[in-house]
């Protein structure tokens, strides 16, 4: 029982809930930004460990979202000290 409560809450609820948790403390841009890139990080990784194929269309939507990424890191607004 104590596995199924381990699996449920510790790895589920409170992994969801930091992920939540953070991405309060940012701003709307960024927070869609790091949403949009985990499915481009969960592919590659599955390409890496597990020989998954990685068709030229799902390159085409990655290099998109980094470029994405890009630009909004050039526009970031500089803080004045």
């Amino acid at each position: 029982m104590a596995i199924l409560f381990f699996l449920g809450f510790l790895s589920t609820y409170l992994a969801y809930f930091s992920y939540c948790k953070g991405m309060m403390r940012l701003n709307a841009t960024k927070v869609a930004v790091i949403a949009n890139l985990e499915p481009v990080i969960a592919s590659l990784l599955a390409w890496w460990w597990w020989g998954e194929l990685f068709p030229p269309l799902g390159l085409l939507g990655a290099s998109l979202i980094f470029f994405a990424i890009f630009l909004i890191i050039l526009k970031e607004p500089k803080k004045l000290n």
